[in-house]
């Protein structure tokens, strides 16, 4: 496992790109064409538990990393939707979780992955599909 300094300074170990961490350098995108590029969706709720009944500042703690990461993404009522290589994902989950955890709270990550190499933009793709097949009705 890599030093926490290394992640924090941005040294990521992806041959495809560098980035930092929650400071909010957007992460330079690798080529759709490189080899090494995964392209992955991700679902993730993280939340405490043992905090009561209002979670809202502790989740915007997570969504605050998540939307500093760079990485396009979209925030509903129940979880954060994050769109980016394999290898950057997981480190923007790992951030996101460590924000809570780091304070000491129990901390619970929920994850899904759709993993599509050699597609982009699916996170608005998908969505748009549907709502051609619905003749643009969104709702």
């Amino acid at each position: 496992m890599r030093e926490a300094a290394q992640v924090a300074a941005g040294d990521t170990g992806h041959p495809a790109y560098e980035h930092t961490n929650r400071c909010g350098k957007v992460p330079d995108m690798p080529d759709i064409n490189d080899s090494s590029y995964m392209n992955t969706v991700a679902e993730v709720t993280i939340a405490t538990s043992g905090q009561g009944e209002e979670l809202s500042t502790y989740v915007a703690q997570v969504i605050k990393v998540i939307r500093d990461s760079g990485l396009p993404n979209q925030t509903n009522a129940m979880s954060t939707v994050v769109e980016g290589d394999l290898h950057r994902v997981m480190e923007v989950v790992e951030e996101a979780a460590r924000v809570l955890a780091e304070q000491g709270h129990r901390t619970s990550v929920s994850l899904r992955l759709d993993i599509r190499p050699g597609k982009r933009d699916q996170i608005h793709e998908k969505v748009e599909r549907v709502n051609r097949i619905l003749g643009g009705k969104n709702r």
